[in-house]
């Protein structure tokens, strides 16, 4: 079973348009209700609390978890190819193993911008958040599904089609 250019462009919209949303729109929709319930503009003073240092542990505790999360995201990018290439029919669940993973995917990185708001309802500046929510765009640009990658995973499972078939 071929899957056809138009099929890949329909997975390419469909996990982009995911992505979007969950990466994009949901961080930006929770940024801007802490600043409606909180008020203000950009806070005084330094990134971190002073007063409070277990603040600043929790920060730092966030911090490293982002970083694990970025991590994580890596290996299962690279992972990703192979696990999506394994099984008897593999054209059928393409669209369906893609938009799985990119839900995984994106999900890693919307945990950066829940975390970044945990840390600006406990009490930390809304600067703190928006770093958060860098982190999650920035990752989502790296680790967003792109043509050529999904060409590529088509290429191997229509490989590997070629050689399961009589």
């Amino acid at each position: 079973m071929r899957i056809s250019d138009d099929e890949l462009t329909r997975v390419l919209t469909k996990t982009t348009s995911l992505g979007l949303m969950m990466n994009i729109l949901a961080p930006a929709t929770l940024f801007a209700i802490l600043v409606i319930f909180r008020g203000g503009g950009i806070s005084e003073g330094s990134l971190l609390p002073t007063d409070r240092p277990e603040l600043t542990i929790i920060f730092y505790t966030c911090l490293a978890v982002s970083a694990a999360g970025v991590l994580i995201t890596y290996l299962l990018r690279r992972a990703m190819p192979a696990s999506i290439v394994k099984g008897k029919k593999p054209a059928r669940e393409f669209e369906s193993r893609v938009l799985a993973f990119s839900i995984i995917t994106f999900a890693l990185n919307e945990s950066y911008a829940v975390l970044g708001m945990v840390l600006a309802l406990l009490g930390m500046s809304r600067e703190v958040f928006l770093l958060f929510i860098a982190l999650t765009m920035i990752t989502y640009q790296v680790f967003r599904p792109r043509r050529a990658f999904l060409e590529q995973l088509r290429d191997k499972l229509e490989g590997m089609t070629a050689e399961t078939t009589p």
